[in-house]
């Protein structure tokens, strides 16, 4: 009985605040979407999340903290999430901490270091429209351990606990790029990726071109430019779909890639960042046995890259989405090896979301230093 009138209370308590709605749902970084949309795009890898000030309905119901320590405690504030479409579409959800704990934890810090987030699955062909609905969420519920619960609905009479409807369109939006019709084409400094080739997280199809004989022109060859002797050769053909994605870590996240692999910045002699899914081929000439290729991935893995020699120029594979490096001496606690034919091809990764806005590009978190004799990645023509 008691527990149903503190029910009660705090449904009154939530109905007659001054907030106008009760919840809705925060998008990390959101597209930008055409006024003629139907759905708004929702990026395949997104993170949704709700604050813990709006679940409790500033209030209404008490967070559960640790009476000793001030903390909070996730798995002692339930939610249920009410997903109308595309549930298929969610690759985790729960609660993160967004913010370090401060140095004296107070449930008034807390409050504000964490978030219940969903995280939609990654994607390299999922297609939006601005026309279709795949994704949605209908409701969303709040219980903290030893009080009431609040239920918030895209349907409830109750202003304080409606949810604000949230339909969206699942994809990425699409572009077409015509090749060289030279055959041929330098790209860019290595360290910038594909960035003057392509928009950022667009599906763009390669299309067919004429040279000025009159000929088709179906094939190119590309060459990333890292240094005087650094090259990267990737082929492509038309009706090739390429996706470029931001490759960018947070501050916190690169130091823990540091401290994990041990990696030290002196020992970086070259590098290249491969922002799309595409897979390229490098030659490293000068090949010596103390040097070593790794592969930094979007999720923060970092693998060895597998070389084959030949006379004294060792190759070795671009994977997509990755940032390769070639390192003086070995790393520590690298587990994985990037092996295989070093034939370019389109490749598919998965880029976890971030829920950051603090980022460092990969070409800075590494943070090459002057390039040093010893060891030059060059393309073999």
């Amino acid at each position: 009985m008691k527990k149903v009138l503190a029910l009660v209370l705090a449904v009154i308590m939530v109905c007659t605040m001054a907030m106008a709605v009760g919840v809705s749902v925060k998008e990390d970084g959101s597209p930008a979407t055409s006024t003629t949309a139907k759905y708004a795009q929702l990026e395949p890898g997104s993170v949704l999340y709700f604050t813990i000030g709006e679940l409790n309905g500033n209030g209404a119901v008490k967070t559960y903290y640790d009476s000793t320590t001030h903390e909070f405690v996730p798995e002692k504030n339930a939610v249920t999430v009410t997903f109308g479409k595309g549930a298929e579409l969610v690759a985790s959800k729960g609660w993160v901490r967004t913010v370090a704990k401060a140095t004296t934890v107070t449930e008034e810090s807390e409050a504000t270091s964490w978030q219940y987030q969903i995280v939609l699955k990654d994607s390299d062909t999922a297609v939006c429209d601005e026309k279709t609905l795949d994704f949605s969420i209908t409701g969303v519920s709040y219980k903290p351990f030893g009080d009431g619960k609040l239920e918030y609905s895209v349907d409830s009479t109750v202003p304080a606990l409606k949810l604000e409807k949230f339909e969206r369109d699942y994809g990425w939006k699409t572009g077409e790029l015509a090749l060289n019709p030279d055959g041929e084409e330098d790209i860019n400094n290595a360290g910038d990726g594909f960035s003057a080739k392509f928009t950022l997280n667009v599906i763009t199809t390669l299309t067919g071109t004429t040279n000025n004989k009159g000929e088709t022109v179906n094939t190119n060859k590309w060459y990333m430019t890292a240094d005087d002797n650094t090259e990267v050769d990737f082929t492509v053909k038309a009706g090739q779909k390429v996706l470029r994605k931001d490759f960018n870590f947070t501050d916190a996240q690169m130091a823990k890639i540091t401290t994990k692999y041990g990696l030290d910045e002196v020992n970086i002699k070259h590098k290249v960042v491969n922002d799309t899914n595409l897979v390229g081929t490098a030659g490293i000439t000068h090949w010596s046995n103390k040097l070593n290729v790794y592969a930094l991935a979007m999720d923060g893995t970092i693998s060895k890259v597998s070389v084959t020699v030949e006379d004294g120029v060792a190759f070795a594979k671009v994977p997509a989405y990755s940032a390769v490096f070639v390192y003086e001496g070995a790393l520590k606690n690298v587990t994985t090896t990037v092996s295989g034919s070093t034939t370019t091809e389109t490749g598919t990764t998965t880029n976890p979301g971030t829920g950051a806005n603090d980022v460092v590009g990969v070409a800075a978190a590494l943070a090459v230093v002057a390039l040093v004799s010893g060891a030059a990645i060059s393309l073999k023509k």
